[in-house]
């Protein structure tokens, strides 16, 4: 049986609950005109919401795209060198031939997105969210991958240093050599139903 006490404590849960949803959705800015992009400016657009955003032609060197969300975006062929990418949600975006070079992507989600042929050279990538990334053909010279999850990641072809994957995680990844790597992944074991 629920007292008043009980009530007054769900009230409280519903408010605050609803309160941090609200922050939630409200935390990325509304989209901007994405014509002014074309300009030759810097663009400076942290926490911008462009979700199935088409940046494709627009000049993004340098840009502060920090904590954006670009979820299913089309950045393909798009300079993205020197920019601040930390925090982007990148996630199914095709990123296609970008160039990437110097780009900090400090705890950026790029899972699940095309990156084919697209140049990584001398980037971070340690706190970088890559699961499930197809980039055959990818330039990753130079590249930190120390710690990155690259679960099946297609990797064929890629430009990697040697050694740079040693101590990445490996499990159902497309090496370059076109090999697939099962080095980290973690299969449970069976249990017996004869041991119940």
């Amino acid at each position: 049986m629920l007292l008043l006490r009980d009530f007054r404590y769900i009230t409280l849960f519903t408010i605050c609950f609803s309160s941090l949803l609200a922050g939630c959705a409200s935390s990325y800015k509304a989209a901007p005109d994405l014509n002014k992009f074309k300009h030759g400016q810097r663009v400076v657009c942290p926490n911008c919401n462009l979700v199935n955003g088409d940046l494709r032609g627009y000049i993004l060197v340098g840009a502060d795209l920090s904590g954006a969300n670009l979820m299913y975006a089309n950045l393909h062929g798009v300079d993205l060198s020197d920019a601040n990418l930390s925090g982007i949600n990148l996630e199914q975006s095709d990123m296609g031939e970008t160039i990437l070079n110097g780009a900090n992507l400090s705890g950026a989600t790029l899972a699940d997105s095309s990156l084919m042929k697209a140049k990584l050279l001398g980037v971070d990538l340690t706190n970088v969210t890559m699961t499930g990334i197809w980039m055959p053909e990818a330039d990753l010279t130079g590249a930190v991958l120390d710690g990155v999850d690259l679960m099946d990641t297609d990797m064929t072809d890629a430009i990697v240093d040697e050694g740079a994957l040693d101590k990445a995680l490996l499990c159902n990844t497309t090496l370059p050599n076109g090999w697939q790597n099962e080095r980290d992944c973690y299969y449970p074991p069976e249990v017996d139903e004869q041991d119940h």
